[in-house]
C-alpha cells in the first residue's frame, strides 16, 4: 500500500513554507531549528505532480517488463535519510523538454529570533526589465543590458 500527496494543477506562483520549529520533549518547549538550509534558485517539481508520478510509474513498469530491477537508492531518494541534499533533489532537470514544471526563486522570507519571538524580513529578486534607479532615457522600463543577473534586495523594517 502506498499513500502519497501530489499536485494536480500547478499554480502560477508556488509558495513553499518550511516548518523550522519543533517541540522539545526534554525541555517541554518549542525550539527553533537553526541548521543551515540550502535551496536552488531554479526548481523542477515534476516528480511531485500527478503527471510526473504517473510517468515515473510507467517507467518503473517498463523496467519491470524488461526484467530490470529498479535501483533501491533511486526509489528511496526522497526519504529524509537520503545522503543527497534537498537542493540536489529539487534542482532543475535540464534534460526535461517541458518547462511547465519549472519555477524560479523570486523571494525568501527569513525569521530572526527564537521560537516564541522574533522578526521577519525578506529578500526579493528584482524583476527583469524593471531596474530600480535605471534611467536609460528611453522611459520604456527595459534593462539597458549592463547587467546579466537580477539583483536581490533586502526588505527589513
Amino acid at each position: 500500500s502506498l499513500k502519497r500527496c501530489c499536485i494536480q494543477e500547478l499554480p502560477r506562483t508556488l509558495i513553499l513554507h518550511l516548518k523550522r520549529f519543533e517541540f522539545n520533549l526534554d525541555t517541554m518547549r518549542k525550539q527553533k531549528l537553526n541548521q543551515r538550509f540550502q535551496f536552488p534558485e531554479r526548481l523542477n517539481i515534476r516528480k511531485y505532480t500527478k503527471a510526473g508520478q504517473k510517468k515515473e510509474e510507467e517507467e518503473t513498469q517498463d523496467e519491470a517488463k524488461q526484467n530490470k530491477s529498479p535501483d533501491p537508492a533511486v526509489m528511496l531518494s526522497t526519504s529524509s535519510e537520503s545522503s543527497s541534499s534537498l537542493a540536489d533533489e529539487l534542482t532543475i532537470d535540464r534534460d526535461d523538454e517541458s518547462s511547465e514544471f519549472d519555477y524560479e526563486l523570486v523571494g525568501v522570507v527569513v525569521h530572526a529570533g527564537v521560537a516564541d519571538a522574533g522578526h521577519y524580513y525578506s529578500f526579493i529578486k528584482e524583476r527583469a526589465g524593471s531596474r530600480v534607479g535605471d534611467d536609460n532615457g528611453s522611459g520604456d522600463g527595459q534593462d539597458d543590458g549592463d547587467s546579466e543577473e537580477s539583483r536581490w534586495f533586502e526588505v527589513n523594517d
